[in-house]
């Protein structure tokens, strides 16, 4: 794309953040930041281009969709990454969310059902230059077999399969978050419980 394209599309993703994220309540600074960077456009289908920053999903082929930017960055700052995390997506989709949560955690481990949205997703990613994803296909509710992660995001289509099935290969705390579709966050207890401790510590810090 032209020099002129991709100005305009840092501008939109500048828009983006400010109006759409920061505005809504997201305020952690490392979500805001990659968000900022990672180049949305390049995910969703070329004749969509002009909309990718827009507050709405988009249609992303095989009767799926990407996600309103909102609900990616809720997503993923409720999980509260570190930037060590090995974590496990249910549903690679177009690649975004994942893209997202590969400049934030250490690994990511994506499984999508549908070959041919595996494969885009794959392109795009190597496109762009990502190197800590690995995407495979097949049914996210059995895990990834060789690979135990320390962390789940499920999208909102997989997360019911996910919920109703074990696997060796999901965390061993059950720690995960989905967005379901009725638009309600669902985080697992132990995921809960840790966070709460955790914004426990940062207040009594900030009084101390």
């Amino acid at each position: 794309m032209e020099a002129g394209f991709e100005a305009r599309a840092a501008r939109e993703r500048e828009r983006m953040v400010d109006e759409q994220l920061a505005r809504r309540g997201i305020t952690d600074a490392r979500v805001l930041d990659v968000m900022r960077r990672i180049p949305r456009h390049r995910f969703v289908e070329e004749g969509l281009t002009h909309g990718a920053y827009e507050d709405h999903p988009l249609p992303i082929g095989e009767g799926q969709t990407i996600s309103q930017p909102y609900i990616v960055a809720l997503m993923t700052s409720l999980l509260e990454l570190t930037g060590q995390e090995k974590v496990l997506e249910v549903g690679t989709g177009s690649g975004y969310q994942t893209a997202v949560l590969g400049a934030l955690t250490r690994r990511v481990c994506s499984i999508e059902r549908l070959p041919r949205l595996a494969e885009r997703a794959r392109a795009t990613l190597e496109a762009l230059g990502v190197q800590n994803v690995w995407i495979r296909v097949g049914n996210g509710a059995l895990g990834w077999p060789t690979r135990r992660p320390s962390i789940a995001s499920s999208s909102p289509r997989a997360a019911p399969r996910c919920r109703r099935r074990s696997s060796s290969s999901w965390p061993t705390a059950g720690a995960w978050c989905y967005r379901s579709a009725a638009r309600r966050t669902r985080c697992s207890p132990s995921w809960s419980a840790s966070a709460a401790r955790r914004r426990r510590g940062r207040q009594a810090s900030a009084s101390s």
